[in-house]
């Protein structure tokens, strides 16, 4: 029991900073959710902020200038937003919250 509440607790910790962090980065951001993930793989919010993060980084490619844009970039951060998105569904299945992330980044794609 105590190890289950240890291990919300770091998970939670660490989603704390990324709330805290400017920017998305798969360097950053990422792989602090990652993390969090492996600590509690059963938490529905992990992957619907983590489908966020990777639309954030969608959005900073798209706006850079069309020469420096790059399309597969893109591509796998779209498709890694719609998994992580689909995941917290299938986790919380009756969460409005995930099921608007996930019509969020539809809508965004």
């Amino acid at each position: 029991m105590f190890v289950f509440i240890g291990k919300i607790y770091v998970s939670d910790l660490k989603m704390g900073k990324v709330a805290r962090q400017n920017q998305a980065s798969e360097e950053g951001s990422i792989m602090e959710i990652m993390k969090a993930i492996n600590i509690n793989p059963r938490e529905g919010r992990y992957f619907m902020r983590l489908g966020q993060e990777y639309m954030m980084l969608v959005n900073q490619e798209v706006l850079k200038k069309e020469e420096e844009r790059e399309i597969e970039k893109i591509q796998r951060y779209l498709t890694l937003a719609i998994k992580a998105s689909k995941r917290s569904e299938d986790l919380a299945p009756g969460d409005v919250a995930a099921v608007e992330s996930l019509a969020q980044i539809y809508e965004n794609a």
